[in-house]
């Protein structure tokens, strides 16, 4: 919670050790805060180097796939990932030691089932199998596409900001309440100013929406004459229309903290092309 003596101590301006030992930097001058002193290395504050990271970063994963080739011009392919991508930086200005999470690109559990069927029309096949060429250039020779995807959700990125413990219950599809916004301090005078330790930016399982998705398609070869061949691709993406909420609003002195107002995916696209070779 607030703490006005700890802020008003830290904001508190004394003499400045480093006065005049740092030409050119914002420390020069013959006073500083407590704030200030209280930071690792603050005499560093303006030292930079080219391709430094001043943490560490790490990504691992793993991947496997099953594919399977059936009759009737049936096939499936099955993909699945587990990840985590973590990194580490000083969240804590007084604290040299680093402190690690995951990042904004953690995305643990992606799934992907694609498929691809011949439908039985036309000239050879079950259906119509001695189908005039009119007729098999009609029916037949189509392919069906689908692409089903499931991801998880984004890290919520909370800032710094005063949690009083408790569940969230966090429901990331409730759009105007996607967590129990009672848990966190929301007036404006009570907010942090000056604070030693800051809130973790990031929980592993607190998880804006995941993406739930399906792209469909049907594709027709054929040839137009013995020389000229054409492919008519007939596509839509996201096909049910489902949306993919964004994240929910994080700053706690807002109306609406806690609401969902944007979209993360689009909305259905449907697009159609003919492709000719000779």
């Amino acid at each position: 919670m607030r703490d006005q003596a700890a802020i008003d101590a830290l904001g508190q301006v004394v003499a400045n050790p480093f006065a005049g030992l740092l030409p050119g930097t914002g420390l020069n001058g013959s006073t500083i805060t407590v704030a200030t002193l209280l930071q690792a290395f603050p005499q560093f504050s303006g030292v930079t180097q080219s391709n430094s990271n001043p943490g560490w970063g790490a990504f691992n994963e793993l991947s496997v796939m099953f594919r399977k080739r059936l009759s009737k011009g049936l096939q499936a392919t099955v993909n699945y990932q587990h990840s985590r991508q973590m990194n580490s930086y000083q969240n804590n200005q007084g604290d040299p030691k680093l402190y690690s999470s995951v990042t904004s690109g953690d995305y643990p559990d992606h799934f992907v089932i694609t498929g691809s069927y011949e439908l039985p029309f036309g000239k050879g096949k079950k259906f119509l199998g001695s189908a005039s060429r009119t007729t098999d250039l009609i029916a037949g020779g189509w392919i069906l596409n689908s692409v089903y995807t499931w991801e998880s959700g984004g890290a919520i990125s909370w800032g710094n900001v005063i949690y009083y413990g408790g569940g969230l219950k966090l429901e990331p599809r409730n759009l105007s309440r996607a967590f129990d916004v009672t848990r966190f301090e929301r007036l404006s005078g009570n907010q942090l100013s000056q604070n030693y330790r800051f809130f973790p930016p990031m929980f592993n399982t607190l998880r804006s929406d995941a993406a739930n998705n399906v792209d469909l398609s049907m594709l027709k070869n054929f040839h137009v004459t013995e020389k000229i061949y054409a492919q008519f691709r007939f596509e839509t993406f996201n096909t049910f229309n489902r949306p993919q909420f964004a994240a929910p609003n994080v700053n706690p002195t807002s109306a609406a903290f806690g609401a969902i107002s944007s979209q993360a995916n689009t909305s259905r696209q449907i697009q159609m092309g003919l492709k000719l070779k000779f």
